[in-house]
């Protein structure tokens, strides 16, 4: 049995098993501190992104050009900056008929990156001009998620433990460099600015976000002990 389970859950039912008992919310910083440390050693560094095109259109009063966005070779950086950002409150509850516990908490992921290379060919100046291979690099300051853990302890001998939610909630400053554009497609700097802010809160919500929860729920069932009442001595 892992021992963060035992310091998150352990000490608060090693008394009377009642609602009185556990009726005032606890700091469960120590369970949520190990299982982040978990998530880390099993996380990867780096997730990769699937290549996108893009239409981007300029508007320059007489003309209008457009620009064919290639990005490929995508890839964000940055998942073990994992880290508890603020106190891990856990809660009691009989109310749906069961006996369960609520982790109710904040987890940040700092200074995360997202790299991809960049090609692309304008049309509508009156000629075809071949954009050269760019890098686009991306600084994202922040990525604040709400995180929800439940440990149904059914009858006290078939524990149950899940994330009920993980749910992105903010995104700091993102600081996007473009490497290699050529002063005569300076017009398009802002689009492609605006595109890759786009992606990564984009890829934040639907890929991260989703991917901590998988890593979570991984590391709470792993930690669970199969009979609980070992837990009580």
């Amino acid at each position: 049995m892992n021992s963060f389970l035992a310091t998150g859950v352990c000490f608060l039912l090693t008394a009377q098993r009642t609602q009185s008992q556990f009726g005032q919310p606890t700091n469960a910083n120590p369970f949520v501190d190990q299982m982040l440390k978990d998530v880390i050693e099993a996380a990867n560094e780096s997730m990769f992104i699937e290549d996108e095109q893009y239409v981007l259109v300029v508007d320059l009063f007489i003309l209008r050009p457009e620009l064919q966005l290639q990005i490929f070779d995508g890839r964000m950086e940055g998942l073990k900056s994992l880290n508890r950002s603020s106190d891990a409150i856990l809660t009691y509850s009989e109310d749906s008929g069961s006996p369960i516990f609520t982790i109710d908490t904040s987890i940040m992921l700092t200074n995360m990156t997202f790299k991809s290379g960049a090609k692309g060919q304008v049309s509508g100046l009156g000629f075809e001009l071949t954009m050269p291979d760019i890098i686009l690099d991306v600084l994202i300051e922040g990525v604040d998620i709400a995180t929800i853990i439940e440990v149904d302890i059914g009858d006290f001998t078939d524990i149950k433990p899940d994330v009920k939610d993980v749910r992105f909630r903010d995104i700091g400053h993102i600081d996007v460099e473009i490497i290699g554009l050529t002063p005569e497609l300076d017009s398009f700097v802002s689009p492609i600015t605006s595109v890759a802010v786009n992606m990564v809160k984009r890829d934040v919500q639907t890929l991260v976000t989703p991917l901590l929860r998988e890593l979570l729920t991984e590391q709470v069932r792993a930690a669970a002990p199969s009979d609980l009442s070992t837990l009580f001595g």
